[in-house]
């Protein structure tokens, strides 16, 4: 007999391996089977007298968005012609998140954009956050955020970015974090007033600076439009 077989329905799969599970071939009509690809991609469990195998998509074949897979029945001598069944199957890619650096901003800030995000093979997308961050309009690739108390003292806010595959792909997720530094509010303390007589030297004991470069030069001492000098440097803490 000539050989009975089919490679079955045509099918949608994700980029991610996938079964051939719609092939059928009739016993006694062949003498062996064989799958192919002319794209680049390959089988597992094997190629040879495999009814249902396993296919990874090239990446040819995920540019491409098809892939032809062709299943050859070879007959039983005397016959001499093979029986050819190809199926397309459309591959679905995941989603793809791409993110820039973000810009630095003061702790106080307000409704800052993210800049930079592209999101490409989603059906839809989100920004989360799991510090309290404020985020409006958080389904467009540009929201906007205001930090949390958490994400100052954390000195950036963190954002998750969640896209959500389409149903080739069984709806997967794929994230993305986007971080935005946080600079704080410099916090000064001059120490304990004191009462000296003139002529003497004030020696600062318990003066206190935070979130200050101090060897970068910006903390600065003053007299406030007296005529005294400073014996240190005024950029010293004390």
């Amino acid at each position: 007999p000539e050989p009975i077989a089919d490679a079955g329905i045509n099918l949608s799969q994700c980029e991610t391996p996938f079964t051939i599970s719609t092939a059928s071939a009739t016993a006694g009509t062949y003498s062996s089977l064989e799958w192919s690809s002319a794209s680049g991609g390959s089988f597992t469990g094997g190629v040879i007298n495999t009814l249902n195998p396993t296919y990874i998509p090239s990446n040819a074949d995920i540019l491409a968005g098809t892939v032809d897979l062709t299943l050859t029945a070879y007959p039983i001598s005397p016959c001499a012609s093979p029986l050819v069944s190809t199926i397309t199957v459309t591959i679905e890619s995941l989603p793809v998140i791409t993110t820039t650096a973000q810009a630095s901003i003061c702790e106080n800030a307000s409704n800052i954009q993210v800049l930079g995000t592209t999101i490409i093979n989603s059906t839809s997308f989100v920004y989360t956050s799991t510090t309290g961050t404020i985020i409006n309009n958080e389904t467009t690739l540009s929201p906007t955020v205001t930090p949390s108390n958490t994400d100052i003292l954390n000195g950036f806010i963190e954002l998750t970015i969640e896209a959500t595959s389409g149903a080739a792909c069984g709806t997967s997720i794929v994230t993305d974090i986007v971080r935005i530094p946080i600079e704080r509010n410099p916090v000064v303390n001059a120490g304990t007033t004191q009462n000296i007589c003139e002529g003497t030297a004030i020696t600062t004991t318990n003066a206190t600076a935070s979130f200050v470069d101090i060897a970068g030069g910006n903390l600065q001492w003053t007299n406030n439009g007296g005529d005294g000098s400073f014996t240190t440097p005024a950029n010293a803490i004390i």
